[in-house]
């Protein structure tokens, strides 16, 4: 972030992954070309918002980011054994976690009635994906730019160590597009999660809305926008 800042500075043309950018020179042209994304994320975005009826178990994907999150590992667990056995037994809980938590995260999890899944690496995020109802995660450019590709409802949970904030500069885009929220760490609690999952989990049409509205606002081709910045600034 720091270094984009510095080299912004010597650029003729800066290429925006988002919306809200901070620090970006008065003075330089800018265009909003997003991030390019994998094909294989890209492939999926086609699949409708999977079924959830009355006899669907209600999927959420939780996602840590490159830095793990620990807030995660001691919440989320919490959260679900609140319910009552009937709502655990229509959950499914897929969950990163960092490697070193997965014992202590497994543990917590003891006792639930919900299906639970955990590992500390994916290597089938497209499949993930496309059968998750819901995601929580942090808001890496990355991240966010997938959430969005692919339209998944999120709650996300910007990390407040990462550099200028620029997590929760990301995740804005996704709140302005109402194709989910964002809940500062601080505010990451069982009572509050708590009530957005029973919220959640109680409208499915909701779901389905928000899940339209983060497609709609996801950007597909950004390399090609790139490509073509990058040679109409050459040849100006």
């Amino acid at each position: 972030s720091r270094t984009n800042r510095l080299l912004s500075k010597h650029a003729s043309l800066i290429a925006q992954s988002f919306k809200n950018v901070k620090f970006t020179p008065e003075k330089i042209k800018t265009i909003l070309t997003g991030m390019p994304i994998r094909k294989a994320i890209l492939d999926i975005r086609n699949k409708p918002y999977p079924k959830l009826g009355p006899k669907d178990k209600f999927q959420i994907l939780v996602l840590g980011g490159s830095q793990g999150a620990k807030v995660f590992s001691d919440v989320v667990p919490s959260v679900i054994k609140s319910f009552d056995k009937k709502t655990q037994k229509q959950i499914k809980i897929i969950q990163q976690c960092r490697e070193a938590d997965i014992k202590d995260v497994k543990k917590a999890y003891k006792g639930a009635e919900a299906e639970v899944v955990l590992s500390h690496f994916f290597n089938n995020m497209p499949e993930l994906y496309s059968t998750s109802h819901l995601i929580i995660s942090r808001a890496g450019a990355s991240s966010v730019s997938e959430i969005l590709a692919v339209g998944i409802p999120s709650i996300l949970v910007p990390l407040p160590t990462a550099a200028d904030n620029h997590q929760t500069y990301n995740a804005q885009d996704v709140v302005e597009a109402k194709g989910g929220m964002i809940l500062a760490q601080k505010d990451f609690n069982d009572k509050n999660l708590s009530q957005l999952l029973k919220d959640l989990m109680k409208d499915p049409k909701k779901l389905s809305t928000m899940a339209a509205n983060a497609k709609k606002a996801g950007i597909t081709d950004a390399a090609v926008r790139f490509a073509d910045a990058i040679e109409k600034d050459i040849l100006k």
